[in-house]
């Protein structure tokens, strides 16, 4: 169905986000996922590197890039953070983020020589489990007569190496072979510095020059998140000078000197919090419906949303739920739970559904619309002032769509993990291109006259 009209992509450039006018731009630019710039070029392609600009090799990460002036700054697995030349693709710096730094000089002797130790062991650790591998296949098949007593050994020498490496987990992250990773939450930046979570618990500042300006210790090391092992998704925020951390529970620390300001209730680790006016305070929404305030941490409100894997998000006036539910009965059976409240008097302003399938995409507030992605790659398109349906779109993405749906100017960008990006016309709601990538979960990122695409090997600029 089609009922888009041209209005749309006017709508979209004007009220687009102001993200290089922003205080801070992060996960999505400003948390709408819309963008002012963009190519022109709807077409590029990797291989003939036709309309690539640039491309940098990169370890894998996940984590959606920010840009503030002229510098990207991204993540990379499992602890490192990286500044590189919007204009040319060179790396400016790249800083190893450690855990001793957030700790004081009293711990940092005894931490020193837990990592000594396991840094020590990994090497021996690494190679005695491809063996342990081997020999339990060859017990088990009988094919070497001893291999149940070296089996035996092995399993004894593996087991104490592996105590003296855990006994620094806290420490240093190992590469967790998982999907989320240690790396995969966004930095924000503002004018003065970039900020980074890392999914073993620690959080940096560096100036834009790459100096440590803090670190801070802000949970326990690996703890599971719901759906996957390990690793922690969720990005942070700034409001109002406090950068709002969800790790384990959510919190408040002071942007300038790292030291923690408030604890709230507990964070489920996934699901970006967005950045709110409510009822006249400065406040931080979460996936679970928690609303607080800013400065302080203070309850505002407990909208008890059953919404996973994302977050809210926001527009003017209206503070809006739209993903996949917990209650998997309830989502086969009604379709997704789309709620949007009035954040000046809190009440719900409307709500709707859209299909069943999973949803793990944030939305896009595109102008007057409402774009929501499912993993099949369903795109349906809602008015935001009513929840009523404007347009539908089966964009044919073969893989799942993890990355979320931005917008640039007048183009809106839809690409599943495989790096398949479809580029659609919201004047009319109709996929004009597709592109064909490398592997991808970190979301497009257009910025004046390009788009940033972080693959899992490098990344990319189109022009």
């Amino acid at each position: 169905m089609r009922m888009g009209i041209l209005a749309a992509a006017l709508l979209g450039v004007v009220t687009a986000s102001n993200e290089l006018r922003a205080e801070a731009w992060g996960f999505r630019g400003t948390g709408t996922g819309a963008f002012q710039g963009g190519p022109g070029r709807v077409r590029w392609d990797l291989h003939s590197k036709a309309g690539i600009a640039w491309s940098l090799p990169l370890p894998p990460g996940n984590a959606t890039p920010v840009v503030s002036g002229d510098k990207i700054f991204l993540t990379a697995e499992p602890d490192v953070v990286v500044a590189v030349s919007l204009p040319t693709g060179e790396l400016l710096w790249r800083r190893q983020a450690s855990m001793l730094d957030a700790l004081e000089p009293a711990e940092r002797a005894g931490a020193e020589a837990r990592i000594k130790a396991a840094e020590a062991a990994l090497p021996d650790l690494t190679r005695l489990e491809g063996e342990f591998a081997t020999l339990k296949r060859d017990a088990r098949r009988r094919q070497v007569s001893d291999a149940r007593a070296r089996l035996d050994a092995v399993t004894r020498e593996v087991e104490q190496l592996r105590r003296r490496v855990d006994a620094a987990s806290d420490l240093i992250p190992r590469p967790t072979g998982d999907l989320i990773g240690i790396a995969s939450a966004s930095p924000v930046v503002d004018a003065k510095a970039v900020y980074v979570v890392f999914g073993h618990g620690l959080v940096v500042s560096y100036d834009h020059a790459g100096t440590l300006r803090w670190a801070r210790r802000v949970g326990p090391a690996v703890r599971p998140m719901k759906g996957y092992g390990e690793g922690a998704a969720a990005s942070p925020l700034l409001v109002d000078g406090v950068l709002i951390v969800g790790y384990g529970v959510l919190q408040g620390i002071d942007a300038a000197t790292g030291k923690e300001l408030w604890r709230s209730d507990g964070f489920a680790d996934f699901g970006t919090p967005a950045a709110v006016e409510w009822k006249g305070e400065k406040a931080v929404a979460t996936a679970s419906g928690l609303i607080v305030r800013a400065r302080d941490g203070r309850k505002l409100e407990d909208l008890a949303s059953p919404m996973v894997y994302v977050g809210p998000v926001a527009s003017p006036g209206l503070l809006i739920y739209a993903g996949s539910s917990l209650d998997e009965k309830m989502a086969s059976e009604g379709g997704r739970q789309i709620v949007a409240y009035d954040t000046k008097s809190g009440q719900k302003a409307w709500s709707t559904k859209v299909g069943p399938q999973r949803q793990y995409a944030t939305p896009l507030v595109h102008g007057e619309h409402l774009v929501l992605v499912d993993a099949a790659g369903l795109v349906d398109v809602l008015a935001i002032s009513s929840g009523k349906p404007v347009a539908r779109v089966r964009t044919a993405l073969p893989s799942t769509v993890l990355p979320s749906p931005v917008s640039g100017g007048a183009r809106v960008y839809v690409t599943d993990q495989n790096g398949n990006v479809v580029v659609l016309d919201p004047a009319r709601w109709e996929n004009i291109a597709t592109n064909v990538c490398e592997e991808m979960h970190a979301t497009p990122v257009p910025v004046r006259d390009a788009l940033l695409l972080r693959t899992s090997k490098r990344l990319i600029c189109i022009r």
